[in-house]
């Protein structure tokens, strides 16, 4: 292919590198949460995991906000080489001492990715790459966990570790860089009351995979289960951000209770905790995540400067997926179902606030009180 084509302006390796890259990382991380696990830590040492995971994209979204071409394909191509690395060496040493390590380094290093590349689809501008790129990294969260549980289940951690290696060293082969500066287009801020429901899809996800993996081992589901379970949020969530590469509704305020109702469903939990209900809540917060990802994100780059924007996006994620994965392993910890009443309560209570504001602005519009 031409040097032309070699960019992400071609939707085709915006796509080739969002695959390969969420596909090896979906498959790494899969497995912290159970080898921590399997050392019977208990939950806030797994949560704690999610956390450190989720850090680096606060700080690095910060440092970002300056970017300039070099961060741009340092964030875009190193990434891939640094994981390689850290899979192959976890071939030979997945003891206990060892997890922490690789989580610290892979979680900083792949966040450089995410910010990188959200950051070139903000200077590109081009319509729909956002929901391209939500859909490319969302589709392995939909087949992976399912195929890695089952390899877990059979043959252990060793060729997991072998493929996710091997898959990070030919993306960073074939990861395009940028050959030059784009100009920076200067935008206002975002609404951060509209961009809030990104803290929502970030306690969902940091939960379930933090909190509910492990959940799920302790009462004697069997791996390839829970990857089927898990495969089926990510299915339902690739599914929505396909389905959004297509549809053109741009009312962020509507996007943002979409998310919030969709993310809130944990709190059906609390009545009913089975694998049937597990499995309905996953899939029907599948498709508030990819709404929030992609729609939330489409915002951020009609509204904001690159930098500002993803800081907004990564940042309240990250924030909430430390609340999701250590509040939410702590709470459970402590409070059992009733700790899930607490943490997914929040969406709830955007979602009344949102709606009763709503409902009183246009009751006061009704009567003349407020003009405009």
């Amino acid at each position: 292919m031409s040097e032309r084509g070699r960019k992400l302006e071609n939707p085709v390796y915006l796509v080739l590198s969002s695959l390969i890259f969420s596909s090896s990382w979906m498959i790494l991380s899969f497995t912290f949460p159970i080898i921590g696990n399997s050392y019977g830590v208990g939950y806030l040492f797994t949560g704690i995991l999610g956390a450190l995971i989720s850090l680096p994209f606060l700080i690095v979204g910060f440092f970002y906000k300056n970017y300039n071409k070099k961060m741009i394909n340092f964030g875009m191509k190193a990434p891939f080489l640094v994981l390689s690395i850290l899979s192959f060496v976890m071939v030979i040493n997945q003891s206990f001492y060892f997890l922490v390590p690789v989580v610290i380094i892979g979680g900083s290093i792949q966040s450089f990715f995410w910010i990188s590349t959200e950051i070139e689809i903000n200077l590109l501008e081009i319509k729909g790459h956002a929901e391209l790129y939500s859909a490319a990294w969302g589709i392995p969260a939909g087949i992976l966990p399912a195929v890695i549980g089952s390899i877990l289940h059979l043959v252990g951690y060793s060729s997991i570790f072998v493929i996710t290696g091997s898959l990070f060293l030919l993306g960073f082969v074939l990861q395009p860089v940028d050959k030059k500066d784009k100009v920076l287009v200067k935008k206002e801020s975002p609404d951060l009351m509209m961009v809030l429901p990104m803290v929502f899809v970030g306690i969902l996800a940091g939960f379930t995979f933090f909190v509910l993996i492990p959940l799920l081992i302790n009462r004697g589901i069997e791996l390839y289960l829970i990857g089927i379970v898990v495969s089926i949020w990510g299915i339902s969530f690739a599914g929505g951000s396909l389905l959004l590469n297509f549809l053109t509704f741009k009312n962020i305020e509507k996007i943002g209770l979409i998310t919030s109702l969709f993310v809130s469903l944990p709190l059906v939990w609390i009545f009913s905790f089975n694998l049937f209900t597990i499995i309905a809540v996953l899939a029907i917060g599948g498709v508030g995540v990819s709404v929030g990802f992609s729609k939330i994100l489409a915002y951020l780059s009609e509204t904001s400067s690159p930098g500002t924007g993803v800081f907004y996006y990564e940042s309240l994620f990250g924030i909430g997926f430390i609340v999701g994965s250590l509040a939410g392993s702590a709470l459970y910890s402590y409070f059992a179902m009733t700790g899930v009443l607490i943490l997914f309560a929040a969406p709830l209570m955007y979602l009344f606030l949102k709606l009763s504001k709503s409902f009183f602005d246009n009751r006061n519009k009704s009567r003349g009180l407020i003009k405009y």
